[in-house]
């Protein structure tokens, strides 16, 4: 895609930069992860308030790195309608879950980061167009947006 607000992704800078977030959320502590996060998944107490009161289906769970469970490629096509609200939903989340484990990052915008580049992966490598965005150039389109609102 031509143009100047596309050469950010590929700049030298944010090249060096998003390889740092990288190496910081890889070497997060390992922890208990669910494995299989997605919104059949959780008990919730009050739908208005969101009060989350347990999770099922351990099935899956293991010792490793969290990132893993903050992924939304477990949550169906219906998870995409929102797809505007990922990163202030992934702010809240992750910010309070560092919280809670006394951990630091230098920014939250990183794990967005991330998840846009593994959905973009996703995107480019799926052999049929989404249901959400239509073919593959337009949701890889549309993730390469997102992806510059994270570098402006």
């Amino acid at each position: 895609m031509p143009g100047s607000q596309f050469d950010l992704l590929t700049s030298k800078e944010s090249q060096s930069q998003w390889r740092a977030l990288m190496k910081e959320l890889a070497n997060l502590p390992p922890t208990l992860i669910h494995g299989d996060v997605h919104e059949d998944q959780f008990f919730v107490r009050s739908r208005s308030e969101l009060e989350i009161t347990g999770l099922i289906d351990w099935g899956t769970a293991a010792i490793g790195n969290p990132v893993f469970d903050f992924n939304f490629g477990e949550w169906g096509v219906d998870i995409w309608r929102y797809r505007t609200h990922f990163r202030r939903f992934r702010q809240v989340m992750w910010g309070e879950y560092l919280a809670a484990r006394n951990i630091n990052l230098s920014t939250v915008e990183g794990l967005h980061v991330f998840y846009t580049l593994q959905e973009l992966y996703c995107a480019a490598t799926r052999g049929r167009a989404s249901p959400v965005y239509g073919s593959r150039e337009e949701e890889k389109e549309a993730v390469l947006h997102r992806l510059l609102d994270v570098s402006m």
